[in-house]
Parts: C-alpha cells; structure tokens; sequence
C-alpha cells in the first residue's frame, strides 16, 4: 500500500496518493516515488530530465523540429506580438488632439482604449475555439489580413463613433496576439523549456506596450494622429510575411496508448488522455495609458517617454524571471525526489508582490509575474486551457480594461496620481497574498476538481 507523504516540499497532499493531474516525474532521480519510470521514456541528451510532453518519433512533430526552426517561429511570433501589444495604448500620447480634432472631451477619449479592450475581449472567445477548430495558423493569417483593414479605418475615421467602432474591430484582430502564441509555444517546447520562453514571449508583448507608445508619441507630435495607424499599416504588412514564412501549425495529437501504470510525464493528462489538446493559456499582462498627460501637461512626446521605465523593467525582469523559475522549479523537484509539482512555479509570486507593489506605489510617490501564472494554469490544467483562456482574456479585458477606462482618468484627475497608484498598490497585495493558501493547497484543490470532473463525465486521468 502506498504510504503518502503529508507534504511535497511544502505542498499538502491528498490523504490517498501524490499523483494527482498535474504532478509529473520530471529528473530522474533515485529512490523515485513509487511509480517507475518506463525504460522507453524519453529524456534530455544527459539523461537527467524527462521530456514532458513525451515527443513521438516523426520529424514533423513540432517538439522535434530543428531549434532554428522553433526559434524562429517564436521570433516571428513575437514581433507581431510586440506591434500588436502596443496597440492598447497606441493613442496615449495623442488624447488631446484626438479631443480638439472631434471636439469632445479628452475624458472621452479614453474610450479608444476602452473600446480596443472591448475588442480584444470579445475576440478572444472566437479566436480560441476557431483555433482549435482550424488550426492556429490559419487564425494568425487571418488576424493580419483584419489588422490592416481596421488599421486603414482608423485612420481614415471621419468621427469620433467611427473611431471607436474601427478600435472594436482593431482589438478583435489583434486578439490571436494575447490567446494564441503562449499554446503555440507549449506545443513547441517542452515543460522544461516553456517558462524561459513564455517569458521570452512576455517580454515582446509587454515591449510593444511600452515601446511602441514611445514612437507612436513621436510620429503624433510630427505628423500627426492619423498617421500611426498608416505606420502601423506598414509594419503589420511585414510581420504578415514573417508569420507566412516562419510560423506552421504546432498542433500534435499526442494520443498515447492507454496505460494505467505511467506517471503523468508519459501518460499525458485530459480528456481521453490526449496531451494535444491541451491549449490556451494567456500573458496577463495587459496595459492602460499611462495616465500623467493631462495632470502634469505633458507633450506627446514626453508621454511617450513614461513608458521607457516600465519597459527597461520588464526587461530585467523578464531576464530574470524566465531562468529563475525554470532553475527554482528543478531544485525543488530534486529535493522532491524528481517529482515536480505546479505548486512550484508560485514560489516565483514572491519577488512579484515585492517588485509590483513596491513599483505602483513608487510611481505613485513620484509622479502623483505574469509569465508565473500563465506556467502554472497550464502545468496544473493543460487540458481546460483554452477554456481557461477565453474565461481569463474576456474578463481582463472586458470587465478591467474597458471599466477602467471609463473612470481612471477622471480619477486620477480629482485625486491625483499620487493616490491612485497606492490604491492599486494595495489591490494588487491583496490579491498576491492569495498565492499563499494556493501553494500549500493548490494541489489538493487539483485532486478534488479532477474527481468532479470525472463525476460530471470528463475524462481526467488521476491517481
């Protein structure tokens, strides 16, 4: 009889077993836990990592692609992820002119923000399960074909409704941007490999949020508002050629034989065992204008330069991030006799709440983990996924992105930054601190939601 440990290295167990979906035989290591390790399993050249998901043997599967070929379908993934995260506050610098050239109030603007969130929400519930249906690539194509049509609408936009219809239908083509690339990349990579480049694909995404606002500020102070969307025209035509040349279809079945003896690194988890269907994750970054224009008078081109800040830290972070979590994750597995747990990953949650808040509240002083979460929905549920995304995207994007831009503006401008962004702060602590009774129950949690699932019919291998 299988004797359970209380704890996995800080993480509560079932009363009944250890492995639930989600906790996999990740190193090889002595004295495993009670279920071996088939001698057909594949592992990295050294022998001390199990691949997880198991490649099959054909060269077209996409884990054995060569690595240029990997890596350059994850560059040209994430250059049109950084044109079309900046999108979100593409106009920032330009509120006061977009406010004097329709007369309305710049409060008002703020709805070009608001309406492209709208878009991106409402996107991404077409957009994944279209995926699924059809292939990724297909969607990613189609994506530009849209993008530059909304694009040409912006700009050519004669009021004020017609520009927010145009930002609508702009989020809705940028969509694949936020509810794709992440699944790509778990179908490319393996467990192992998946949070350096997640971050990788974070930093782009969050690079075009902070980036392209800077140039987008240069071009509205020179030649005006209209004339970004003409520029954003030219540049999604080249990432379309990219994404044409570089990007195949990922998807794999991975449908293995049906075996009762496995761990989850060789028996993939989902419904009917398929590991292939496991899609859908998100980066939760997501990005308002930098609200400092209109209190502090700046031009649009010192607007623009607020965003270097954010992005020099996403850079560091991500540099950071991407390799500690990886390294963090092996050095708890071995000292958990190689099984790995998805609990894991939420140790990285700590520096996060440290850096996150310490930095809303700075900026709020001073002018008035993101790859984490999306490693671990997908560790501990890789076959709801896509479910999970559509849920994580719309609500985001919807109920956060637009509310906000409905008010933030107008708060910041009765209470000043100062205030908003403690108060933020605070939200953001409350809600980190959560990380907590996750990391020492989550895996209990994983166990009791896949026996309901079973209940309800679902297909989901436990032990």
């Amino acid at each position: 009889m299988e004797i359970v440990p209380r704890w996995s290295f800080g993480v509560l167990n079932p009363s009944d077993t250890i492995w639930v979906p989600g906790s996999i035989l990740l190193l090889a290591e002595p004295n495993q836990p009670e279920t071996p390790t088939p001698s057909t399993t594949k592992t990295t050249p050294d022998g001390s990592i199990i691949l997880s998901p198991q490649p099959d043997d054909s060269p077209n599967d996409p884990l054995n692609w060569p690595r240029w070929r990997r890596d350059a379908a994850l560059a040209a993934l994430g250059i049109y992820c950084m044109v079309g995260g900046g999108m979100t506050p593409l106009l920032a610098a330009g509120f006061t002119d977009i406010a004097a050239d329709y007369g309305v109030p710049v409060k008002r603007v703020a709805l070009t923000t608001g309406m492209f969130m709208l878009g991106l929400g409402l996107g991404c519930v077409v957009v994944s399960p279209t995926a699924i249906i059809y292939g990724k690539r297909p969607v990613y194509l189609a994506s530009v074909v849209l993008f530059l049509a909304a694009s040409v609408w912006c700009a050519e936009s004669p009021d004020f409704v017609s520009l927010l219809l145009a930002r609508v239908v702009q989020g809705v083509a940028v969509s694949p941007v936020e509810a794709l690339p992440s699944a790509s990349i778990s179908e490319m990579f393996f467990l192992h490999e998946r949070a350096f480049r997640i971050g990788l694909y974070g930093l782009m995404l969050l690079g075009g949020k902070n980036l392209v606002p800077l140039v987008s500020a240069a071009v509205i102070e020179r030649l005006g508002w209209r004339w970004v969307f003409w520029v954003v025209l030219m540049v999604v035509s080249l990432c379309g050629v990219l994404l044409f040349l570089f990007v195949s279809e990922t998807f794999w079945d991975r449908t293995p034989p049906l075996k009762n003896d496995a761990p989850d690194s060789v028996q993939p988890q989902g419904p009917s065992s398929q590991e292939g269907k496991e899609k859908r994750e998100k980066i939760h970054r997501h990005h308002l204008p930098l609200p400092v224009h209109v209190p502090y008078r700046f031009s649009a081109f010192a607007t623009g330069l607020v965003y270097i800040a954010p992005f020099i830290g996403g850079v560091l972070g991500t540099a950071v991030a991407g390799r500690a979590s990886d390294l963090v994750v092996r050095a708890m597995a071995r000292h958990n006799k190689g099984v790995y747990e998805p609990e894991f990953r939420l140790v990285m949650m700590l520096p996060v709440l440290i850096a996150t808040v310490a930095g809303l509240m700075g900026f709020g002083w001073s002018v008035g983990g993101s790859t984490t979460a999306i490693t671990f929905c997908l560790d501990s549920y890789r076959q709801f996924a896509g479910e999970a995304l559509v849920t994580l995207n719309f609500s985001k994007n919807i109920l956060h992105g637009m509310v906000f831009s409905l008010f933030i503006t107008g708060w910041v401008q009765s209470d000043g930054p100062k205030t908003v962004f403690i108060w933020i702060g605070v939200i953001q602590s409350v809600l980190l601190t959560t990380t907590l009774p996750m990391f020492l129950y989550g895996k209990r949690a994983r166990q009791w939601t896949a026996k309901r699932s079973a209940a309800s019919g679902s297909k989901i291998e436990f032990k």
